[in-house]
């Protein structure tokens, strides 16, 4: 490695070189081979000018690494005792900006740890990163008042082995998540905002080197999976509400930050590599955890924002997109720009009723949105799109509950269940229906609702942006689908209980499913 000054090979480890560095200076790092093997940087060096890593290696704010010349730099780990993490990020005490470029990942429980759960500010970008067997390739976690900012732009997760001539092995690890991106609030809410470009999922992805981990929140319309692998997942958890005066005249719309993970990937291509003994569980996992306190008036004490425009997903185990809500908290999916959701759940006996489908949001008393604008959802073993909600909130709020449906310009054609499945209300038990209100493709504000406060299931004009009121499916086709092309399920009981699909169709073409 070069040093300051461009001392060449000043440094034999990149620790070292770390170490030694400052703020905002660039470590160019000269990859390493042997007969026309890699060899790592790592815990146990193999060439005699190579100098041994002590993991994780502590990256200054605005600190840049990157190769010195196109030999590929591989970074990797050969303890039996994975260290948690390859490298970590400090906060910035400025504006600067850390960087990884064009470096090789191997082993370790993470491969780029963004630690913000004791607060600070972090800048991040990682471009033309390989995430190769980490059991997480990246994690960005925020608390504390925490303010975390990543960029992963054209990045790849690869399961390959690495082939190396002698004792510096690494050690890999199996793989649970790709890109790990956490919001929580343990007293003062952290917030992460992350851009993922032209990420790419690479490789075989047998079973027996994958280690399916625990869902986030309640696992709901796959509760037959103890556990899951996926791609992507985000994960919100709060105690402060959105809202510090949800009543007070001319201030129901003012707002305090929350734990908020926003997350924008474009483009990008997440291939589950799904058969009967490989691939990914889940593509894109959302969830927010439930507000455990009883409040009154409800309000939102985290949330989500996943948009994904042009990303193509295709043959997960168990679906391509599993967004989720608990009680008083809030998400939002957008599936936009020729996104598709494609070839779900082959090649396997379904684990749960909903195994397949393209893409699954479930709500339960909390507010979560379906906005899509020019997708396809095809050729998936079970449903299309799935949203269920069993509850909606029981409390009174001048803030949306329900599971939002915006749907627009897209085609869910030859799904072997329905193409769109609306489900409202909670299943029978041995007292008869669940006693309880729900509202799946609009959204409304109160759980009296009709009876007593005369409220309107159209658009109730509550003080927020979120999409709200009816929801609404126009200009769109949907056609060939096993099942029915479009199914409203509910389940209440005789009243004052209500169990509503809330959807306006407008422009829609529905032809040629088996179940009409």
């Amino acid at each position: 490695m070069d040093g300051t000054g461009a001392t060449p090979g000043a440094f034999s480890s990149i620790t070292t070189a770390v170490a030694a560095a400052g703020s905002g200076d660039t470590i160019y790092i000269r990859g390493m081979e042997l007969n026309g093997s890699p060899v790592g940087y790592c815990e146990t060096p193999y060439l005699p000018y190579q100098g041994p890593e002590t993991f994780p290696i502590v990256l200054k704010p605005g600190m840049v690494l990157k190769p010195m010349d196109t030999t590929a730099v591989h970074v990797w780990t050969t303890s039996g005792s994975p260290p948690p993490a390859l490298f970590q990020v400090q906060a910035r005490t400025g504006s600067e900006m850390t960087k990884l470029e064009s470096l090789i990942l191997g082993g370790g429980q993470v491969g780029l740890l963004v630690d913000g759960t004791g607060g600070g500010n972090y800048d991040v970008t990682v471009k033309d990163v390989i995430f190769a067997r980490n059991s997480i390739g990246l994690a960005a976690l925020a608390d504390q008042g925490a303010d975390v900012h990543v960029k992963v732009q054209d990045c790849r997760i690869h399961d390959g082995a690495i082939v190396v001539p002698g004792g510096a092995s690494p050690v890999p690890q199996k793989q649970s998540i790709g890109l790990q991106f956490h919001a929580t609030d343990q007293g003062t809410p952290g917030k992460v905002t992350a851009e993922v470009n032209n990420f790419k999922v690479v490789g075989n992805y047998l079973l027996s080197a994958m280690e399916p981990l625990d869902f986030a929140v309640e696992p709901n319309d796959l509760a037959t999976l103890d556990k899951v692998t996926r791609v992507v997942e985000v994960f919100v958890d709060g105690m402060t509400p959105e809202h510090p005066d949800p009543f007070g005249q001319g201030h129901e719309k003012e707002t305090q930050p929350i734990a908020e993970v926003d997350l924008v990937i474009n483009g990008g291509v997440f291939d589950g590599q799904a058969s009967a003994t490989s691939g990914w569980g889940i593509g894109v996992y959302a969830a927010a955890d439930r507000f455990p306190a009883n409040s009154n008036p409800g309000d939102y004490y985290c949330g989500y924002d996943v948009i994904l425009t042009g990303v193509a997903l295709r043959d997960f185990r168990h679906t391509g997109v599993y967004a989720t809500v608990g009680a008083e908290s809030r998400g939002a999916l957008h599936l936009n720009g020729q996104t598709s959701l494609s070839d779900m759940g082959p090649q396997h006996a379904p684990a749960a009723p909903l195994d397949g489908s393209g893409a699954i949001l479930f709500a339960e008393e909390g507010y979560l949105a379906l906005h899509a604008a020019d997708a396809t959802i095809v050729d998936n073993d079970s449903h299309g799109l799935v949203l269920d909600t069993p509850a909606t909130l029981q409390k009174d709020s001048n803030y949306p509950a329900g599971l939002f449906l915006d749907l627009q310009d897209t085609g869910i054609h030859g799904n072997g269940g329905h193409g769109l499945l609306l489900s409202a209300g909670k299943a029978w038990d041995p007292s008869g229906y669940a006693v309880q209100n729900a509202i799946v493709g609009g959204t409304w504000d109160s759980w009296h609702v009709m009876s007593a406060h005369g409220k309107s299931l159209v658009a109730n004009q509550e003080p927020t942006d979120l999409g709200h009121g009816q929801g609404k499916v126009d200009r769109c086709a949907i056609s060939n689908n096993g099942g029915a092309g479009i199914w409203a399920f509910s389940r209440a009981d005789d009243g004052p209980n209500l169990a509503i699909s809330n959807v306006r169709f407008t422009n829609t073409f529905v032809w040629n499913n088996g179940g009409g």
